[in-house]
């Protein structure tokens, strides 16, 4: 990424593709190789950002420890651990379905033998993650909404008085 992985794709396109102009999206992969060459300039602010990704992994860990305490399932740490980091590849590679439905219970119902969990446990715990997600999305949602509707009435042309 930091040696203009976006230009020489490009390149790379344009040679197995053959001659058109492909300037302006040269320009446009330049714009981003150079846009990410500065983001991994600054040190301070990549370890940051692993310190986050960091704490947001363990958080999840222990959400689906927690959770499979609570569900009478009790797992060790890294059997938490290991249903999480599978998981979220699980909900990465099926990032063009829609908040990954099915895919989320598919995978922990394929992960729940590999720790010991039955198949009901797996499927309550993917309900629980599924229950949080709709408990701190919605709230957002809901804002969104109202400011939007908000925002729309503002905006509506005013009838002219006579």
């Amino acid at each position: 990424q930091r040696r203009g992985l976006f230009g020489r794709g490009l390149r790379l396109a344009s040679k197995l593709l053959g001659p058109r102009d492909w300037s302006s999206l040269a320009t446009r992969a330049d714009a981003i190789d150079d846009a990410v060459g500065a983001l991994y300039r600054d040190r301070a602010k990549v370890a940051k950002t692993f310190a986050l990704s960091l704490v947001g992994w363990i958080v999840g860990t222990a959400e689906v420890w927690l959770a499979l305490h609570f569900l009478g399932h009790p797992v060790s740490w890294l059997d938490a651990l290991l249903l999480e980091s599978v998981g979220q590849a699980i909900r990465g590679a099926a990032f063009a379905i829609p908040g990954s439905l099915g895919a989320q219970e598919g995978g922990y119902l394929l992960l729940a033998p590999l720790v010991g969990l039955p198949p009901e446990a797996a499927l309550a715990l993917s309900l629980a993650k599924r229950a949080r997600e709709l408990a701190l999305g919605l709230p957002g949602l809901l804002y969104l909404h109202f400011s939007e509707r908000n925002w729309q009435r503002r905006r509506a042309p005013q009838p002219i008085a006579d």
